[in-house]
């Protein structure tokens, strides 16, 4: 997800991916890695600093929505997470494709990130 992003862009998101039979997702805001073309493009907008390294993991917003509140930003990313892959059709998908351990595996994944974007949803900075 870009900047621009509206909340109409994440419910646009959110029927695309469910429109697929297993909606398999993992869902980040765009990251401008430094020393990139799309770097070189976004510079005027990052908002955070290069030597922040472990603000670059691709879950962090690095510049302001033009659109939204970074904890509306934040909140919708985690709710498209959870109204494709986390749905019930998706966890039951993961549960008799993969079986159980897998299951168990992805549901911890699941925990984590949603522990993070709450977190980050709190924060509301970058």
């Amino acid at each position: 997800m870009g900047p621009d992003w509206s909340e109409e862009d994440f419910e646009s998101l959110t029927t695309w991916l469910n429109g697929f039979e297993h909606p398999i997702v993992n869902i980040q805001p765009i990251t401008p890695l430094p020393k990139t073309p799309l770097y070189d493009r976004m510079r005027d907008i990052v908002r955070v600093p290069r030597e922040e390294h472990a603000r670059y993991d691709m879950a962090h917003l690095l510049w302001e929505p033009e659109h939204l509140s970074i904890r509306r930003y934040y909140w919708l990313i985690l709710r498209t997470y959870y109204r494709t892959m986390v749905s019930l059709r998706g966890q039951l998908y993961i549960l008799r494709r993969y079986g159980l351990k897998r299951y168990l595996r992805v549901a911890r994944g699941m925990v984590h990130i949603t522990g993070q974007y709450l977190t980050l949803c709190a924060r509301g900075r970058l």
